[in-house]
């Protein structure tokens, strides 16, 4: 399973997918330490250049090293001083969740969000968006699939066929 590292959603796989292998989206990590590094430091160049080193280590799941490269950097401010507490908090939350992504890929798991993210952009939310027409829960749940089964293998009979008995009237 991947996420952000968000409590809402680290509830609900914890609720129905026990024991699965949980990881931190890359692209979400990437996006904490840069916004966070640039909090912090202020100089883009820099910035961007110690968020780079920040991450290759968290991505490989090395929390402790990380910590200590986050606590060498000078805070200009007050506020950048607690934005840096923030980031640092930030992987000590998330650290079983912060595994070797590059080990994982090689195993075969998908360490990326991107694919589900890109589903849900183009099945879901066109017509969740649509101020004419709603789907209910159940509804949204029951068409999302097929559709998804659709634009991965239009030619999948096993994918005309679900799309078909979803649509027909029982």
């Amino acid at each position: 399973m991947l996420g952000d590292g968000v409590s809402g959603i680290r509830s609900l796989w914890e609720r129905h997918f026990p024991g699965c292998r949980a990881v931190l989206d890359p692209w979400h990590l990437w996006e904490k330490v840069k916004e966070g590094v640039r909090d912090v430091l202020g100089d883009r160049g820099r910035a961007l250049e110690a968020a780079q080193v920040e991450y290759a280590r968290l991505k490989r799941g090395l929390v402790a090293e990380a910590r200590e490269l986050i606590e060498l950097w000078p805070a200009a401010s007050e506020q950048a001083q607690e934005r840096g507490t923030r980031l640092l908090a930030y992987p000590e939350r998330n650290r079983d969740l912060l595994q070797d992504c590059e080990a994982l890929r090689e195993q075969g798991y998908v360490t990326g969000s991107g694919p589900t993210e890109k589903q849900n952009e183009l099945v879901v939310a066109p017509r969740m968006k649509n101020g004419k027409v709603h789907w209910s829960r159940a509804g949204a749940n029951a068409v999302a699939l097929p559709r998804a089964q659709m634009l991965k293998d239009p030619e999948a009979p096993s994918c005309q066929r679900d799309v078909l008995r979803v649509y027909s009237p029982s």
